[in-house]
């Protein structure tokens, strides 16, 4: 009877000791858009009090257009950790053609120390702007309104408006002229290396100001960057820039080191 007792205890607290784990929620909000309409994509990841829980949410085919959101909190012996972007269908990987489509984000992922967890959100429904009828046609079809009256422009008016289209264009030559007259080497004061050089200045003060401030310099980084050919630490900056976790100080300064180790750039 004891035995019957003590097993019936273990798979009571069997569910439990499940639940005490590292879970993971993905969602979508709303679940049906249409191209090129926002949309918020949320990741929750839940575990025990104690070691910090990493959360990687894949935007997959879908542009992130805003800041990864990232929120942290703890009650009753439990961490949770939340991801919220705001992504939107603007590739051929998740446009629709001729009708709705259905597609699927990336399986969001979490770790916790030793442990790891993943959940995918259900597939979104991404419908087209424009009727079937008119994808599948062959020309566009347009509509003249010929309601609308021609427009007439009283005698007087003429030679007030030649008058100021030929000071629009004395105006014009002069500028041309003031602007040939400059000295040649100031054609080249703002070059490549100086932008890289001011974002890389940019990206070194971010570190004491907030994470969002650190998220902007590392993304105009990114683009001097690409600018330069280095796609490399472009694409390192850009993860930095968007990726949740938040950039830290420490992120931005070893950034701006990769980055003139592998351009040449700064100071």
């Amino acid at each position: 009877m004891r035995t019957l007792a003590a097993l019936a205890l273990v798979l009571a607290l069997a569910p439990a000791a499940q639940a005490a784990g590292l879970q993971v929620r993905a969602s979508t909000e709303p679940r049906s858009v249409g191209l090129g309409d926002p949309f918020r994509y949320t990741v929750e990841a839940r575990g025990p009090h104690g070691q910090r829980i990493a959360v990687l949410a894949d935007s997959g085919p879908f542009l992130v257009v805003a800041a990864p959101r990232t929120t942290r909190s703890s009650s009753g012996g439990t961490d949770t950790v939340g991801v919220e972007q705001t992504l939107m269908c603007l590739d051929r990987g998740c446009a629709p053609s001729d009708g709705a489509r259905r597609v699927s984000l990336p399986a969001a992922h979490a770790t916790q120390g030793a442990e790891s967890a993943s959940a995918q959100a259900s597939p979104l429904t991404v419908v087209p702007r424009v009727p079937r009828q008119a994808v599948k046609a062959s020309r566009a079809v347009y509509r003249r309104d010929a309601r609308v009256a021609g427009v007439s422009i009283p005698g007087a008016l003429v030679p007030l408006l030649v008058a100021g289209a030929v000071v629009c264009v004395l105006l014009a030559a002069a500028l041309v002229a003031l602007e040939l007259r400059r000295p040649r080497a100031a054609a080249g004061r703002f070059t490549v290396v100086d932008a890289l050089e001011r974002a890389l200045g940019l990206l070194r003060e971010s570190a004491r100001r907030p994470a969002p401030d650190r998220r902007r310099a590392a993304d105009l980084v990114s683009r001097v960057a690409a600018e330069r050919g280095g796609a490399t630490v472009a694409a390192d900056a850009t993860r930095l820039a968007w990726a949740p976790p938040e950039p830290e100080p420490t992120d931005v300064g070893e950034l701006a080191e990769e980055i003139e180790t592998a351009l040449g750039g700064g100071r």
